[in-house]
């Protein structure tokens, strides 16, 4: 009897022992890819050494499960093949420090850059707007509002050939030339130092009015 129930126990421990390594098994076969899908194949540059076909591929996918068999952890792992192939073998390299750094540099870089542009823009167009306020703000010269005033109320007779009308028409388009450049000043279109050099030419040409008898 007693033994009948000793052997009823080892079968048992025996399938509980099998049991669980079925179930481990296939654990340690998920551990081992995941942490080889983080792995560059050094042969198949451009491939993991989950994904690669080498043989090299095949020794280090051995190498990180005979590792985690051992105990180590994924950091761990990482660590043994960045030790012997360098920090390239890792296909998403690790952002701590100078790394980190490299990695972060470009975006800090972009930001302030899109900052100092707006500012930039932002005080350009603040300078514009309050050029064409001063612009505005400048009053007309008396000289100028008087020639406004005292312009013809209207144009001799476009028949009339003699040379008084020929006179009087020639004033009123010098007139109408400064009356024009007089508002291009006012909207900000001209500088004064324009203005007044063309005003001046426009003045050279004004015709005298003739003597009376």
């Amino acid at each position: 009897m007693i033994m009948r129930m000793l052997k009823i126990l080892l079968m048992l421990w025996l399938l509980s022992a099998t049991a669980a390594h079925a179930a481990a098994t296939p654990d340690l076969d998920d551990r081992t890819r995941e942490i080889a899908t983080e792995l560059r194949c050094v042969v198949c540059q451009n491939l993991s050494v989950a994904d690669s076909p080498s043989d090299m591929a095949q020794q280090m996918r051995g190498i990180v499960r005979e590792q985690l068999q051992a105990g180590k952890t994924p950091d761990q792992i990482k660590d043994f093949f960045v030790s012997k192939y360098g920090e390239w073998v890792l296909l998403k390299p690790r952002t701590t420090g100078v790394s980190a750094l490299l990695w972060i540099l470009p975006y800090v870089v972009l930001v302030f850059g899109i900052i100092a542009a707006l500012w930039f823009a932002r005080r350009w167009s603040a300078k514009k707007v309050a050029a064409r306020s001063d612009a505005a703000a400048t009053p007309i010269s008396p000289q100028a509002r008087n020639e406004l005033l005292n312009r013809d109320a209207a144009e001799p007779d476009i028949e009339d050939t003699s040379a008084r009308a020929q006179l009087a028409r020639e004033r009123s388009r010098l007139r109408n030339e400064l009356s024009e450049l007089d508002f291009d000043f006012q909207s900000g279109k001209l500088s004064e130092s324009d203005f007044e050099v063309l005003k001046r030419d426009i003045e050279s040409c004004m015709p005298c009015p003739p003597k009376r008898r």
